[in-house]
């Protein structure tokens, strides 16, 4: 094993099999010394040069070819680093061009990872590395150029060419979830229409769905001041979804909520629009609607007064609809789940009049 590990020993000569052998004496040695270590006495035993041993032949140059036996699907690429680059100084927001070493035609899978310290891409921005053609930039989540700006004075980010999503071929660019147009607040927000409105819609409302699938928000009263706004009295389904409109245009009866503006799930929702501004909530605590069952298995708001924090400890004939969790004494993590909950003779989820 001295033969072969060795401080900067260059490894491309050596057969895969030797390799092989060469990491399982390395284990066996490592299990032995460990397991003989004398808590009493820890530094009579000596790891320093097998440590180092270990050290030199994690960081040692492993062939390709090695890779490639131990990996014939491919991973042997793992072994070459993705080449790395700056953004031009004469780059445009729309139009960037970048130095790339290593770079040399476009194809299928190659990487590139870029710096920018010039300028914000704006919509629609193309790239051209090392002069080999400006090719337009794409978001790796979506099957549309992104539409808003994503590459940043100071960012590095990763883009891999892909020649089959358009004609002439693209770069996909990979970044993180970063605002409110990426692809997790797809998850939560209805990016099509949820229906219409059963009543007209004002900002920031909470809205349930009726039993004909048209929408009812808590309140048509528009400001987050008043303390007496007139809540909805119409029933309405609780087993279908309860949505948030983030959006501060009104919607009349029998349109449809703006596109992206109707969520199932938030993490802020100020109560004050939807609710009477005089309750205040303890943050941390949950937060629920008090609703009237009805004999048809929809309910009805429990009067204007209708949100509490704490669910029956006793026979109660109301129902409990979990809305979410407060975070300070008017806000919500407005929750995409809502069970009901009733008390009759105990505590328990409600399944319908």
């Amino acid at each position: 094993m001295q033969g072969i590990i060795q401080n900067g020993v260059d490894l491309r000569g050596v057969s895969i099999e030797e390799l092989r052998r060469t990491l399982q004496e390395l284990i066996t040695e490592l299990r032995y010394r460990f397991s003989t270590i004398s808590k009493e006495n820890f530094t009579d035993i000596d790891l320093v040069e097998l440590l180092a041993s270990a050290s030199a032949l994690a960081s040692a140059v492993i062939p390709a070819t090695a890779l490639k036996d131990l990996y014939p699907n491919g991973a042997a690429k793992l072994a070459t680093a993705i080449p790395s680059g700056q953004v031009d100084s004469t780059s445009t927001a729309t139009a960037f061009t970048a130095t790339v070493p290593g770079v040399t035609e476009l194809k299928d899978g190659v990487c590139v990872m870029l710096t920018n310290g010039v300028v914000t891409s704006a919509s629609g921005f193309t790239i051209d590395i090392n002069g080999l053609g400006a090719k337009p930039v794409y978001s790796s989540m979506a099957a549309a150029s992104r539409s808003t700006t994503i590459f940043n004075v100071a960012y590095t980010m990763l883009f891999v060419y892909n020649e089959r999503r358009v004609e002439d071929g693209c770069w996909d660019v990979y970044y993180g979830y970063n605002s409110d147009t990426n692809t997790v607040a797809y998850d939560v927000r209805l990016n099509n229409s949820s229906g219409t409105m059963a009543s007209a819609l004002t900002r920031y409302k909470v809205m349930f769905t009726k039993r004909d699938g048209t929408l009812e928000p808590c309140t048509q009263t528009s400001n987050s001041t008043a303390t007496n706004k007139t809540l909805t009295t119409a029933a309405f389904d609780p087993f279908q979804p309860i949505y948030y409109y983030s959006s501060t245009d009104g919607v009349a009866v029998g349109a449809s909520p703006a596109t992206g503006s109707t969520w199932i799930q938030r993490c802020s929702v100020d109560l004050r629009y939807s609710f009477n501004a005089g309750k205040t909530l303890t943050a941390g605590k949950p937060v629920y609607i008090r609703c009237d069952p009805q004999s048809d298995g929809t309910v009805k708001l429990d009067g204007n007064d209708c949100i509490v924090q704490d669910l029956p400890s006793a026979t109660n004939s109301k129902v409990f609809i979990y809305l979410g969790k407060a975070y300070s004494t008017y806000q919500i993590i407005f929750s995409q789940q809502h069970p009901i909950y009733v008390y009759d003779t105990s505590l328990h989820l409600w399944t319908g009049a």
